[in-house]
């Protein structure tokens, strides 16, 4: 399992470069652009585009219903090693969402470190209170004053935010990187 969403693969084959590009032509919708836009009523499982003259193939699953922002972009090139092919996989998010779990991500960790910031804030100026006998009179009859104390003033919903990102980022982009990766072995060997 992946920990960040990408990953990079070899795949042997004994096949030849013309029988893979063939293998891939018939498998593959083309698809220029590979924006948002999924053609749902395509016969094929993946669509993409086949660069023959550079041994190159960047490819994406199709939905049949659904939507699914999480459905990695495959790039892959094939190199000749020995006696055999090796195709190279770089499996990636759209960039769109790649940009918006990055920005996601650094919005809830400000959270968190904002919140860590104003806990530490929260208990110096709890404690210079403590210090004079009368305010800590007033301290201990305060009900809301003693539960920020004691509590120490931390949010955790950003950091419960963050968790559940990374998370559902993961799960998804792992879930679907398999099921390319399982299709491609499939189709090449």
């Amino acid at each position: 399992m992946n920990y960040l969403p990408f990953e990079n693969i070899e795949i042997q084959t004994s096949k030849t470069k013309e029988e893979i590009l063939r293998l891939l032509e018939n498998n593959i919708e083309p698809n220029e652009t590979l924006g948002f836009i999924i053609n749902k009523s395509s016969n094929q499982d993946y669509e993409g585009i086949i660069d023959k003259s550079y041994s190159e193939f960047r490819i994406r699953r199709i939905l049949k219903s659904g939507r699914n922002s999480f459905i990695p972009i495959v790039y892959g090139k094939l190199k000749e090693k020995g006696n055999g092919l090796t195709v190279s996989l770089k499996i990636r998010l759209q960039k769109v969402v790649a940009g918006l779990f990055i920005f996601m991500s650094i919005f809830a960790l400000g959270m968190v470190i904002i919140s860590f910031n104003s806990k530490s804030e929260s208990k110096e100026i709890i404690e210079k209170i403590y210090q004079d006998p009368d305010l800590r009179q007033e301290l201990k009859n305060n009900k809301e004053l003693q539960q920020i104390y004691n509590s120490g003033g931390f949010d955790w919903t950003a950091l419960i935010l963050l968790l559940f990102l990374y998370a559902m980022t993961m799960f998804f982009f792992n879930r679907e990187a398999e099921k390319a990766k399982d299709d491609l072995k499939r189709m090449i060997n």
